[in-house]
């Protein structure tokens, strides 16, 4: 269980799905081990993250990626592969909480510039046709939450 408060909301999905999503902000350092709980406990499977770490030199993000392998809390977080694309980058990252482990696909725009929109929305648009085609399994079936 979280031992402290995340600040995060369920969002219904396409054609009134409910608790389709988790919003959450970014985790601060002291919440790192939370935020990897609540992914664990609402058995995400996926994570997608629109913000840069830093924004003209101030911290927006926690950096909370292992590089290859990181135990936050009981959760351990290992990076299976990753995947550049063009405006974003694909982690599979497998978690494990004791002898259980999921994999997670870990999604982040990078291509977001400082205090302005994207000059397109292409990229934006292609990660999200992703996202939404590794929302299913291979029966169907919505993943998580």
């Amino acid at each position: 269980m979280l031992s402290t408060y995340i600040n995060a909301n369920y969002i219904t999905g396409y054609e009134r799905e409910p608790r389709a999503y988790v919003a959450t902000q970014g985790p601060m350092s002291h919440t790192v081990g939370d935020f990897w709980s609540m992914v664990w406990h609402e058995n995400m499977p996926i994570i997608v993250m629109i913000t840069k770490l830093k924004e003209q030199n101030k911290t927006k993000c926690e950096c909370y990626l292992p590089l290859l392998h990181g135990k936050y809390n009981s959760t351990d977080v290992t990076v299976e592969s990753t995947v550049l694309k063009d405006g974003y980058t694909v982690r599979k990252l497998t978690i494990q909480h004791g002898l259980e482990a999921r994999e997670v696909l870990h999604y982040w725009y990078t291509a977001w510039p400082d205090h302005k929109t994207p000059g397109t929305p292409r990229q934006l648009l292609d990660m999200a046709r992703s996202v939404e085609c590794n929302r299913y399994s291979a029966d169907g079936k919505v993943k998580g939450p």
